[in-house]
């Protein structure tokens, strides 16, 4: 070390913080993509039609269901929304319909071990050249 220039004296002392610096980035980074692949957002598609449910994301999973248990029709999926929370889901897309305004949700759906868990559910219809509703379209954030 007694032969070593100014500068490289200088080097050695940085390295530990540079590394650290990136040990620390590092770790931030796995945090965020950890962080991203929790996913609380659905997007889904309802054929008014058919009553059919296409949705997008693995949101049965994360509410405990296997794939073949989890709600594929409206039928299905109005039997897991609480009975105290589906008049108001019904309110809010009637006035959609009558207004052509985005509707907005915040109502409780049953896991599959029985407990409730509150979503938001917002989305629009599509409407065909009849004027008939045909799909609905919107995304549905689970609240944990």
């Amino acid at each position: 070390m007694k032969n070593m220039s100014m500068f490289q004296k200088r080097s050695l002392e940085i390295k530990p913080v540079t590394v650290k610096k990136k040990t620390v980035l590092l770790q931030s980074n796995k945090q965020k993509q950890s962080a991203s692949e929790i996913k609380l957002s659905f997007a889904y598609e309802c054929n008014n039609l058919t009553g059919q449910i296409e949705w997008y994301g693995n949101i049965g999973e994360r509410l405990g269901y296997s794939y073949a248990e989890f709600p594929e029709t409206l039928e299905k999926w109005e039997e897991i929304i609480h009975f105290d929370d589906l008049g108001g889901l019904t309110s809010s897309i009637q006035h959609h319909l009558e207004t052509d305004e985005p509707y907005f949700a915040k109502y409780r759906v049953r896991r599959k071990n029985g407990v409730f868990t509150y979503v938001s559910d917002c989305g629009t219809t599509l409407w065909n050249g009849s004027g008939i509703p045909y799909k609905r379209v919107g995304v549905l954030i689970l609240h944990i």
